[in-house]
């Protein structure tokens, strides 16, 4: 186990050797910064992905199912990709903060 030599190949340890990596931000709490920084900005690039590939008609169709009885209008306001997409990452980015914020605290 020999620990990460500096901040980016601690990013890569992250994924290629996790124990290396843990062993840095030990070593370095101030490294600590960069996997948290990996877990939040994550949602922007998994939703993204999710949005430029699904099939927006059925989604908008689905959800309108799932809705209750509001102007038509409205509807179509709220069911935007931009609209979507961001209420996703915004909700995926407190929960995941949320968590984190527990799991100090225990």
């Amino acid at each position: 186990m020999t620990p990460s030599r500096n901040p980016f190949i601690a990013l890569i340890d992250t994924f290629r050797s996790p124990v290396d990596c843990f062993a840095a931000v030990h070593q370095r709490p101030k490294w600590a910064f960069l996997p948290y920084l990996l877990v939040i900005f994550g949602p922007f690039f998994f939703w993204g992905a999710y949005f430029n590939h699904v099939d927006m008609a059925w989604l908008q169709q689905t959800l309108l199912a799932q809705l209750p009885n509001v102007d038509a209008q409205i509807q179509d306001a709220w069911l935007t990709k931009e609209v979507l997409l961001a209420g996703e990452v915004f909700s995926d980015i407190t929960g995941r903060t949320a968590c984190i914020f527990m799991l100090a605290l225990c």
